[in-house]
């Protein structure tokens, strides 16, 4: 009897000690982004801090990882069969998504397979349906809102917002209002010319427009400014308005301010640089953001295997890095830093 008892006692210490989850041989993880539509120069940058990521994994011990990516050319369509093929046929553990619209598409897919879902966009609402979503990126209320009070500390008295019909351009209008109750609103579609919207921008005496888009966007409608002979300030989100394209407008970029993201380690851009030597920089947040989640979600995979409430629990603990200043997960939320950006002649400096 005392020889079952300890029989017993001895098989349920060992099971309490064993671990919960088995480490997988490999792990696959997919990427939903644009690599050939309007934003794929973000999208690329993306890539390459992928294939550093893997390249750097790779090369241990551990179990391998496989990367498998979906060009969605920034529409919505091609991000819902997109992440049917990486979820059904390719049989990734876990999603990066990229950009308001197509994450907003791709979401309910992620959440249905309890696949783990980490997005880079400004979009919120994708958390309230999805317990497996985790946000990333950029805070477009605080961003907007510092830019708005930054204005408004130079006395400026009338701005308007040049909104986008899409969950971003509404954060941006929130963030801003805290500031400035009274504005002009004008919307807009992606891919709209905007020449209208610019024109009664200017007909109201507007003296800064606020526009968080994405990069042809706001090209198109710096052009009709400069058209119409327009020149106000002008404030958008970093990965909208590169060094080079602020240069073809050196008349308006003198009036730009951009919100992003408050440093970039050293140590990474040179990877990126040896990595692609011709690489110009631009949206080089992509290639960070991209370079830290995956391997925040491959070493969650590792530890959880294909449970996803340890995988959620796991992901939330992700630790501080310093590749791109990220300082944890609050709320399924990614905590950075936001700087605000001025034009300085050749190139964009961090004033705060």
């Amino acid at each position: 009897m005392n020889l079952r008892l300890l029989l017993c006692a001895f098989l349920v210490s060992v099971l309490q000690l064993a671990p919960a989850y088995a480490t997988p041989k490999s792990v696959t993880l997919g990427i939903l982004t644009d690599l050939s539509g309007p934003a794929a120069y973000w999208g690329n940058q993306t890539r390459i801090g992928t294939e550093i990521a893997l390249e750097e994994i790779n090369q241990g011990d551990s179990p391998s990882l496989k990367v498998v990516f979906s060009d969605h050319q920034l529409n919505t369509a091609k991000a819902v069969t997109g992440a049917q093929k990486l979820i059904h046929i390719d049989s990734v553990d876990a999603l990066y998504s990229e950009f308001t619209p197509t994450s907003i598409a791709a979401s309910p897919i992620a959440n249905k397979a309890k696949k783990l879902f980490t997005y880079a966009a400004a979009a919120q609402s994708i958390l309230d349906d999805n317990p497996q979503a985790f946000k990333s990126y950029l805070n477009y209320i605080a961003g907007c809102r510092a830019i708005a009070q930054f204005w408004k500390d130079k006395g400026i008295e009338k701005i308007g917002i040049l909104k986008a019909t899409a969950e971003f351009g509404e954060l941006c209008l929130k963030g801003a209002e805290s500031v400035y109750p009274e504005m002009t609103i004008v919307d807009y579609n992606h891919g709209e010319n905007v020449a209208t919207q610019v024109l009664l921008l200017k007909q109201k005496g507007v003296q800064a427009v606020l526009n968080a888009t994405f990069e042809p966007d706001l090209l198109r409608m710096l052009k009709n400014m400069k058209t119409l002979k327009y020149s106000p300030l002008i404030g958008s989100n970093e990965d909208a308005l590169g060094t080079e394209a602020a240069k073809q407008y050196p008349q308006l970029a003198k009036g730009v301010s951009l919100f992003g993201f408050a440093h970039i380690s050293d140590t990474f851009t040179e990877k990126v640089k040896q990595r692609d030597p011709n690489n110009t920089l631009v949206s080089l947040e992509a290639a960070a953001l991209a370079y830290l989640h995956i391997k925040q979600l491959y070493q969650t995979i590792l530890a959880c295997g294909a449970d996803s409430q340890c995988q959620q629990r796991t992901f939330a603990q992700s630790a501080p890095n310093g590749v791109i200043a990220f300082q944890g997960w609050s709320n399924r939320v990614a905590q950075f830093d936001v700087s605000l950006k001025e034009w300085s002649g050749d190139r964009f400096e961090v004033q705060s």
